[in-house]
């Protein structure tokens, strides 16, 4: 029987600095994180969960797309972790799941949390 091991990282996010919470990734993986198939970072792990969408997006394809696939080389496994893209003039929480090869998949964050008034800040994804 084949194993599958997964990793979920939690850590104390730096509030909207995504180069910092990268660097803390990288060290906290470089500190001892077991060999791992699948790691799986807190949503929005750039960020934060802020709703300062028009101030802290990317783009697909941009930084932190390039920084999950580099992980996902480096430690030869599937990276799974959701942060704030702006595609069409909208706002997503949208999940990439990263391997080696590039991007496998992607999810729009469906169910928004109304108590945060995410849904003012993101457009959901498809039904």
């Amino acid at each position: 029987m084949n194993s599958l091991t997964v990793s979920a990282l939690q850590l104390n996010l730096v509030w909207e600095n995504p180069t910092e919470n990268k660097k803390k990734i990288e060290r906290l993986l470089l500190n001892g994180a077991p060999p791992s198939d699948v790691i799986v970072l807190p949503e929005m792990f750039t960020t934060g969960f802020t709703m300062a969408s028009s101030t802290c997006y990317e783009e697909m394809g941009g930084e932190t797309h390039q920084w999950l696939e580099e992980m996902a080389r480096q430690y030869n496994c599937l990276f799974l972790g959701s942060f704030i893209i702006k595609e069409n003039d909208q706002y997503y929480n949208r999940l990439l799941a990263v391997s080696e090869e590039g991007l496998l998949a992607q999810y729009d964050k469906r169910h928004l949390f109304r108590m945060a008034n995410e849904a003012e800040n993101y457009k959901g994804g498809p039904d």
